[in-house]
């Protein structure tokens, strides 16, 4: 009963949401959606790091298309890098 908790400790390494923001920042929406991912993998959800996956790439792809919309072309640079956090 005493070692009860040490079979839910992970056994790889977590990233905090400070990280995570920061590489999202820095790296982009791949970076902050891989490491997410690699959080959900590590505690063994897999479902969760799956959907993670999918909704990272539908992101990707959703903000990426903006990029052909002519009127969208006003908008500065900066508030996609925030969108992208």
């Amino acid at each position: 009963m005493g070692n009860d908790y040490l079979e839910i400790l992970p056994s790889g390494k977590v990233y905090s949401t400070k990280m995570i923001v920061i590489s999202s920042f820095c790296g982009g929406l791949l970076a902050g959606g891989y490491m997410m991912y690699q959080n959900f993998k590590t505690l063994g959800e897999a479902r969760k790091a799956n959907l993670t996956v999918v909704f990272t790439l539908c992101a990707l792809l959703l903000i990426g298309s903006t990029s052909f919309i002519p009127a969208l072309d006003k908008i500065p640079t900066i508030y996609y890098t925030f969108i992208f956090t």
